[in-house]
């Protein structure tokens, strides 16, 4: 799925992995195999993941648009909480929270940049149709 305001493509529904190892092993696996004809596939930055994140709730109870799989509640970030933690973006209460240790529930939609847009064509806000 491609979104034009962030320039980024994003997996229209993800994977279900509980541990860091076994993401590293299958976004390693994504890349070499270039699934969608691509590489570069990586997890989101919290305001990238939270760029999916809708005005109002879909007929599935979530936050994300009708395009994706609303099975996963959740889209994990590459960003870290220190001392030690995950940050995620929880798309049922379009909010972002943050869990100890491993994933909890794992669910890992990753994206990739499909094109940079031009300056000031970038929406960085949470705010989608």
């Amino acid at each position: 799925m491609l979104d034009v305001k962030t320039g980024l493509a994003w997996q229209r529904a993800g994977s279900d992995i509980s541990s860091v190892r076994q993401l590293q092993r299958w976004l390693q696996e994504i890349n070499q195999k270039k699934v969608s004809g691509y590489d570069g596939w990586r997890l989101p930055t919290i305001e990238e993941a939270l760029s999916l994140v809708g005005r109002g709730k879909g007929k599935h109870g979530s936050y994300i648009h009708p395009c994706f799989d609303p099975k996963q509640g959740y889209i994990y970030t590459a960003d870290r909480r220190k001392p030690g933690g995950f940050w995620f973006v929880d798309i049922r209460q379009a909010r972002v929270f943050w869990a100890s240790g491993t994933f909890a529930g794992g669910f890992e939609r990753l994206c990739r940049v499909e094109y940079t847009p031009l300056p000031g064509e970038v929406n960085t806000s949470s705010s989608r149709n």
